[in-house]
């Protein structure tokens, strides 16, 4: 969306609900957004509806990644916490398989900046996903990460599968 359709959605909330304390942006990755928009968008929130204290939305690790340690700090200071992350699985073979976009190690990089700059976050993990006879060595793997991470939240689902899928 354009710049200004959403200050127009913020200045309108701001106007109208302003006992809001907490804002999810929408869409599929809005943290995909350069840190400029992500900042101009937290300032908006903090003028408009000041009783906001938290920013949250999904974030993929590529697009945590992107963002400087400094840009993401300068993020937590505007209130962006509470990212949901899709983490999926700690296992490589399985990430390259869903054409997930990175590795295990990126995504305990990006956990790391997130715990460095003060952004708490939730993964989600798919159970399930690594397939048959794998349930075991993807728990561990998962487990691994998770407490590495210390994710605000864990957020855990079955895989569904549909006919016609590749999988």
């Amino acid at each position: 969306s354009p710049i200004e359709n959403i200050e127009s959605d913020i200045c309108f909330i701001g106007r109208n609900r302003t006992l809001f304390k907490r804002v999810f942006l929408g869409g599929g990755d809005p943290f995909c957004l350069p840190f400029k928009r992500l900042q101009r968008i937290g300032e908006l929130v903090g003028e408009q509806i000041p009783r906001v204290e938290t920013i949250g939305c999904y974030a993929s690790v590529r697009n945590i990644l992107a963002k400087s340690p400094e840009q993401l700090a300068d993020l937590a200071k505007l209130g962006y916490s509470g990212l949901n992350i899709g983490f999926e699985t700690g296992l490589d073979d399985v990430l390259a398989f869903m054409d997930k976009g990175n590795t295990v190690d990126e995504a305990r990089e990006a956990f790391a900046r997130l715990n460095e700059a003060g952004i708490p976050f939730t993964l989600n993990l798919v159970m399930g996903l690594a397939g048959t006879g794998r349930g075991i060595e993807n728990a561990l793997a998962n487990a691994a990460v998770v407490n590495e991470a210390q994710p605000q939240l864990i957020i855990v689902t079955a895989l569904n599968v549909w006919p016609g899928s590749k999988l």
